[in-house]
C-alpha cells in the first residue's frame, strides 16, 4: 500500500502518517513518548533513568528526547549530573551556531570547541562529529583549512555513518 506522508510544520520535511488510533506526531520523536518510558523505568529502578537518557542522548537526532526522559523522570544525581552536562553542550552549541549565523566565525569556533571538550569527556561520538563539522565550517569560513581538514577527518573517525 502507498504510505501518506504529511510536512511537519516543525522541520519542513514529510514523515510518515501512521495508522488510525496511533498518536500521530509533528515530524520528530515524541517526547511524551520518552517521558513516560523514563517514568516508568524510574518506578523500577532510578539508576536505568540516566542510561535511558544517555542512550537517547548518543542515538543521532535524539538529545531533546534525551533531555526531556531525564526532566520527567530523572531524580538521582547520575540524571541531574546527566542532565547539566546535556544542557551545557547544547548551550555552547547554540552559541557557536548563533555566532555562525552572524559571521563571528573565531566566536562559534570557541563555541564548539567547549562543547567538544564537554562531549569527549563523554564519549558521546555522534555529538562529537556533529560539533567538529560545525567548528570545520566556522575554520573554513576565516580560511583555517587545516584545522577543518583535521575536525571533518577527526569527524568521520568517530563517527563514519556522519558524511555532512
Amino acid at each position: 500500500t502507498a504510505r501518506k506522508f504529511k510536512i511537519s510544520p516543525k522541520t519542513g520535511r514529510p514523515f510518515p502518517e501512521l495508522p488510525p488510533g496511533l498518536p500521530q506526531g509533528n515530524g520528530t520523536f515524541l517526547p511524551p513518548a520518552a517521558s513516560a518510558i523514563s517514568k516508568r523505568l524510574r518506578e523500577i529502578s532510578e539508576p536505568l533513568v540516566p542510561l535511558f537518557a544517555r542512550a537517547l542522548w548518543t542515538t543521532p537526532g535524539r538529545a531533546g528526547d534525551s533531555r526531556s526522559a531525564l526532566k520527567e523522570g530523572g531524580q538521582g544525581a547520575e540524571s541531574m549530573e546527566l542532565l547539566s552536562t546535556i544542557e551545557a553542550v547544547a548551550r555552547e552549541k547554540n552559541k557557536g551556531d548563533g555566532a555562525f549565523r552572524e559571521a563571528r566565525y573565531h566566536d562559534a569556533y570557541r563555541a564548539y570547541s567547549n562543547a567538544i571538550s564537554i562531549v569527549e569527556r563523554e564519549g558521546n561520538a555522534h555529538m562529537n562529529a556533529v560539533l567538529r563539522c560545525n567548528r570545520a565550517a566556522a575554520s573554513m569560513s576565516y580560511q583555517g583549512y587545516e584545522e577543518a581538514i583535521e575536525d571533518t577527518t577527526e569527524a568521520l573517525r568517530k563517527a563514519p555513518y556522519y558524511f555532512k
